[in-house]
């Protein structure tokens, strides 16, 4: 299964991939000739579940696949490591954009959901103001909406979606990778 989370700037995406990270024992750094951080980990479990491939690095706040050198490197690591057999979660603001490719994704045969963390804007802005980010109120109100439109497209085109809240969607996408 390909997991897509999505949300605004301070939803909690990457708290989230770092939430079920911390279930999986055995983590394993994937990174490219020439690259000082990794580009994605590849975690395992002492059961017979698929491993679980995470791209991008988490060892600083804005983490996910916005640390990959573009998109398309993100987009190529999710599809060739789904096609060995792992689970893959992914999550960046980057993504959160554009719902063409998660589609493409799908038209490939690629079982994929996407999981939107809706927070109250309030929220969003005072966590990533806590970061240190003077982001504007109106730019945090344009990316939220802009994530909803895109997960509406996604689920009318027969994405499998799920909306919540942090703690929703984090129950969630335990339950998808049957953790």
């Amino acid at each position: 299964m390909i997991i897509s989370l999505r949300g605004t700037n301070g939803s909690g995406k990457s708290t989230i991939v770092r939430e079920i990270m911390k279930l999986y024992p055995t983590k394993i750094e994937v990174q490219y000739p020439g690259r000082r951080k990794p580009n994605g980990y590849i975690l395992k479990r002492y059961d017979d579940r698929p491993p679980l491939f995470v791209p991008g690095h988490y060892e600083i706040a804005n983490g996910g696949v916005d640390t990959l050198p573009d998109l398309n490197v993100a987009y190529e690591l999710i599809a060739e490591h789904n096609e060995l057999g792992m689970d893959v979660l992914y999550e960046g603001k980057n993504m959160s954009d554009g719902a063409e490719r998660v589609g493409a994704l799908r038209k490939l045969g690629n079982d994929v959901a996407v999981a939107l963390i809706d927070e109250p804007v309030e929220k969003c802005l005072a966590s990533v103001r806590e970061r240190g980010h003077n982001i504007k109120r109106e730019t945090v109100e344009k990316l939220h909406a802009k994530s909803r439109r895109n997960v509406d497209t996604l689920e009318r085109a027969g994405v499998k979606v799920f909306r919540g809240n942090r703690a929703e969607v984090l129950k969630e996408v335990r339950k998808w990778l049957v953790i």
